[in-house]
C-alpha cells in the first residue's frame, strides 16, 4: 500500500500535478481496492467460521490451519499471498 501511494504521489509531482488531489486517491483506490477486498473477505470468512455451530466447518478450518502450519511449501505460499499484492508490483517493490 505504501509503495503504491508513494509511486502515485511521485508520478503526480513529476507531472506537476497536485499530489494530494482526488485523482491520486482515486488511482490508489482503483489500484489497491480489489486486492484489499479479497484479503478482507478471506479474513472475514475465517473469523465467521469460528462462530458457526457446524462441526464440519470447524473440522475444515482446523484441518486447513494444521496443513498450513505443517507443510512448508503451503505455508510459504499462503504467507506470500498474504504479504505480496496481486498484479504488477509498484517500482519500489521490484528487485
Amino acid at each position: 500500500d505504501a509503495a503504491t501511494i508513494a509511486e502515485l504521489v511521485a508520478e503526480a509531482r513529476a507531472a506537476g500535478r497536485d499530489w494530494g488531489a482526488d485523482a491520486v486517491l482515486d488511482a490508489y483506490g482503483q489500484s489497491r481496492g480489489p486486492d484489499i477486498a479479497i484479503r478482507t473477505h478471506a479474513v472475514d470468512l475465517l473469523n465467521r467460521s469460528l462462530l458457526l455451530e457446524f462441526a464440519p466447518a470447524h473440522l475444515a478450518r482446523g484441518l486447513g490451519l494444521h496443513l498450513i502450519a505443517n507443510i512448508g511449501a503451503l505455508k510459504r505460499l499462503v504467507m506470500t499471498k498474504g504479504m505480496q499484492p496481486d498484479g504488477p508490483l509498484p517500482r519500489l517493490m521490484r528487485a
